[in-house]
């Protein structure tokens, strides 16, 4: 068994159950399109009431580190919090749903997709690059900029215009060009 995609897999799982809406993001929704890189973590970007939370928290019950009032003031705040599984040390960012027109939108992109034999929602392709780009520009990560190379160049059928009117939107066309030509 590998452990984390059953982990990963069971916390799906919950999300149907609790009727929480949640997209998986980042290097893990990468896995949805292009073989990936490894990762010690999963974002999730949710939208989930106070009364979701304390049942997420019961149905992950006492295999799970999430800590309630931190993660209560998180949510209220629109900030991440964690939930970190106790036998592996396998890490769940959640991140609340922000009111940015960006978010909003890649939010109803949301697609169902596979990771590995589990089958989720992920941010779409084109919204996984220009997310990449944001953390790009945030950090200075230059593996973020490989990413959104790797994805650029999968192959894969993209909506290069959406890419590119958000790029322009987000004062990321800079980190865009520099990713398509290297």
């Amino acid at each position: 068994m590998n452990e984390p995609w059953e982990i990963l897999r069971k916390v799906v799982a919950a999300f149907q159950v609790l009727q929480i809406d949640y997209m998986i993001v980042g290097s893990t929704a990468m896995r949805a399109y292009v073989p990936g890189r490894s990762t010690f973590d999963t974002d999730v970007l949710v939208r989930m009431t106070e009364a979701q939370l304390a049942q997420l928290s019961d149905e992950l019950g006492d295999d799970w580190l999430l800590e309630w009032e931190p993660a209560l003031q998180a949510l209220k705040s629109g900030r991440m919090f964690n939930a970190i599984h106790y036998g592996t040390s396998w890490k769940l960012d959640l991140i609340p749903l922000k009111d940015s027109e960006f978010h909003k939108a890649e939010f109803r992109r949301r697609q169902l997709a596979q990771i590995g034999q589990i089958a989720c929602y992920v941010q779409s392709v084109e919204d996984l690059v220009v997310s990449k780009l944001h953390w790009a520009k945030l950090g200075g990560s230059k593996r973020q900029i490989e990413d959104v190379r790797g994805l650029l160049r999968s192959g894969l059928e993209l909506d290069r215009e959406y890419i590119r009117k958000w790029s322009v939107d987000l004062g990321l066309d800079t980190l865009l060009a520099e990713a398509d030509s290297g």
